[in-house]
């Protein structure tokens, strides 16, 4: 999470949320899921996603509860969608927890300040439950407002992904095929000594392509069902075996211990195992999705 807020981004759109450690959860999701209101109100819209820089899907709830930041928001069957640069973005919206019982927002256009509003939580509460009890549910439907939007968050199908906007691409010049400036996902340090990557013989003739297929066929190769938790770096030390290997790569931890046998640099992995390895993954794989990679052996979230 970046410098404690909350970020949400759609289009030449921004909402933000400054966090602070004394809200509670629920109330910090009744203000996403307004904010998520007000979005479909100005987009006209009744689908949305919602994915990070990786490109990980997320229901509607996890926002809040794993306070991933930024998400990207896209609405699947609109065509040429861009995100645009921080500084191009003409619409931003900042939320300020004044107490426990209010939040203080101020809205800008084109980075000029044109109002400023205080609303209590109980209005946006009440605002959140005459949307007919707007409910948190499967990853299917994320929530249920009236007239019958449905917040889709699923993956969406091979024909909508071409047309969505691309993620982290570091091939992109940074402008869609319409000619408009758009904000490019990119690594936050690049490899500048390609030496530094030396690769060695893996045991059995294994390859890393290897991995990636056993991981396509095997729909759960943890062997075991995955529930989402936040985990402390002291949970995460102690698993850092090659046997028992957690490690954190931008905030996520993953059970790699799987994957050890078929990493291109041999035990070296292990040098990142039981501990925060974004560094060190960024220095030697920046152009490398993770959670592509390892998106079945995802376990949680680092707790800051």
């Amino acid at each position: 999470m970046d410098n404690q807020i909350l970020r949400l981004i759609i289009e030449d759109h921004e909402d933000v949320i400054n966090l602070n450690k004394s809200i509670p959860l629920d109330t910090l999701q009744e203000v996403v899921v307004y904010i998520i209101d007000q979005l479909r109100k100005k987009y006209s819209t009744d689908t949305f996603t919602f994915r990070d820089s990786e490109n990980t899907h997320y229901q509607l709830e996890d926002i809040a509860e794993y306070e991933v930041s930024p998400i990207f928001i896209s609405i699947p069957h609109r065509h040429n969608q861009t995100f645009m640069k921080p500084d191009l973005r003409t619409h931003k919206n900042v939320y300020t927890f004044k107490d426990l019982d209010s939040i203080h927002i101020e809205k800008l256009e084109n980075l000029k300040k044109y109002e400023e509003v205080q609303i209590k939580v109980d209005v946006i509460k009440s605002m959140n439950k005459s949307n007919k009890n707007l409910q948190f549910e499967d990853p299917v439907l994320s929530a249920d407002f009236s007239k019958g939007l449905k917040i889709q968050v699923t993956p969406v199908t091979e024909a909508e992904e071409r047309s969505s906007p691309t993620f982290g691409n570091p091939e992109s010049n940074g402008k869609k095929a319409n000619g408009t400036s758009s904000f490019m996902l990119k690594p936050e340090q690049l490899v500048t000594d390609m030496s530094k990557r030396e690769k060695v013989p893996l045991t059995d003739g294994r390859t890393q392509n290897d991995f990636i297929k056993m991981s396509e066929m095997n729909k759960n190769p943890l062997g075991k069902k995955i529930e989402l938790q936040m985990y402390t770096l002291e949970d995460v030390k102690k698993h850092n075996k090659s046997t028992d290997a957690w490690m954190v790569i931008n905030g996520k931890v993953y059970d790699v211990t799987k994957y050890i046998p078929y990493h291109p640099g041999g035990n070296k992995i292990l040098m990142g195992v039981g501990k925060d390895g974004t560094s060190l993954y960024n220095q030697y794989h920046p152009w490398v999705n993770a959670n592509f990679l390892l998106e079945k052996y995802h376990i949680g979230f680092l707790k800051k």
